[in-house]
């Protein structure tokens, strides 16, 4: 029977369990009563797909391939969502090494100062690179941000003015179905028949109000969002990100 830990939530296979602390703690090596597994020893069966060894923008791949393959879980977000927090990690790390470069597993092993160290050269322009990157990233936050309180804002106006008009839609055909009620037939709405009649037109015109005002919120979400990718793509094209 296979073994699990429960981690964050989630039940992990111990395998993927020692992976995972592995590459959190950034630890070369770790034991937890089961036997002794490296960091080396994951990252070659990371890397077998690739021959032993990847580039450092084949690496993130290649670990969430491994990732979903050897995590088991009970939660109702996607492996993909379940595996970036550990895919991010290593992210981090393939930045600082040259692009052309070959990664081992025991490069893939060692910590951001140390793969600083030994690609010193390379740091420098990892260093300015990241930067904009960070700068980006932070323009790109803003203008999500701001999307949102777009979005906020106008579906509460979208909310009030329809509060104000729908009392006033349902009032004044109320009082139209009445007249007509009282000129074709000639009698009020005081009968059964009649008043249900009327009631039902009011209804149906109260359902169908709220069905409009459902669709309004999600296409003002939706223009929200889009907006805000367009505003990302100028902002790009303007090198502002």
């Amino acid at each position: 029977a296979a073994l699990f830990e429960a981690h964050a939530g989630r039940l992990l296979p111990m395998d993927h369990m020692r992976a995972s602390l592995l590459l959190l703690l950034g630890s070369s090596q770790f034991f937890l009563g089961y036997g002794q597994e490296t960091c080396v020893d994951v990252y070659q069966v990371v890397f077998k797909p690739s021959g032993g060894s990847a580039k450092p923008s084949e690496a993130p791949k290649l670990y969430l391939q491994y990732c979903k393959k050897t995590m088991k879980s009970s939660s109702s977000k996607s492996m993909d969502q379940l595996c970036a927090p550990l895919v991010k990690k290593l992210e981090d790390k393939m930045r600082w090494i040259p692009p052309e470069t070959d990664v081992s597993p025991e490069l893939a092993c060692k910590s951001i100062a140390k793969i600083k160290e030994e690609f010193a050269d390379y740091a420098v322009t990892a260093e300015e690179e990241q930067k904009k990157l960070d700068a980006a990233e932070g323009s790109k936050n803003k203008i999500i941000e701001e999307a949102k309180v777009l979005k906020k804002e106008i579906q509460r106006d979208v909310k009030e003015v329809l509060a104000t008009y729908k009392q006033k839609l349902k009032d004044e055909l109320s009082d139209r179905v009445s007249k007509q009620i009282e000129t074709v037939l000639r009698r009020g709405v005081d009968d059964a028949p009649s008043s249900t009649l009327a009631k039902t037109i009011v209804q149906a015109t109260d359902l169908n109000l709220k069905g409009m005002e459902t669709k309004l919120l999600q296409k003002v979400e939706e223009a929200a969002g889009t907006w805000a990718h367009q505003a990302i793509k100028e902002a790009a094209a303007r090198k502002e990100l």
